[in-house]
């Protein structure tokens, strides 16, 4: 039986589907929206590539708010078995998830 508890399965999938959105979305833009937009004209071109923006930075916005937010809830429940500064698996993998973050903001 898994000892978590469905409060917490219920941040860490929130947490991955924010993660899942953001990533996804810019894969997306760079690998098939951005190709297939540089075939237009200028002009059309630069309507595409601010209507995507503008939808892009609502996923984004909301899925980085979820992310900090889930991220930080998920926080204590990691440091309970591990520390930050721990040489272990998990310290190594918070360290340079936080370093991400760190980079991101």
């Amino acid at each position: 039986m898994c000892s978590m508890s469905l409060g917490t399965i219920l941040i860490d999938w929130i947490h991955l589907v924010a993660v899942t959105a953001w990533i996804g979305g810019l894969f997306f833009i760079n690998f098939v929206f951005q190709p297939v937009v540089n075939q237009l004209d200028p002009k059309e071109r630069g309507k595409a590539n601010q209507l995507m923006g503008k939808y892009f930075a609502r996923l984004a916005g909301i899925s980085g708010i979820l992310i900090v937010i889930t991220g930080l809830m998920n926080l204590p429940s990691g440091l309970s078995w591990a520390n930050v500064n721990d040489t272990g698996d998990y310290g190594t993998f918070l360290n340079i998830k936080l370093l991400f973050v760190l980079i991101l903001f």
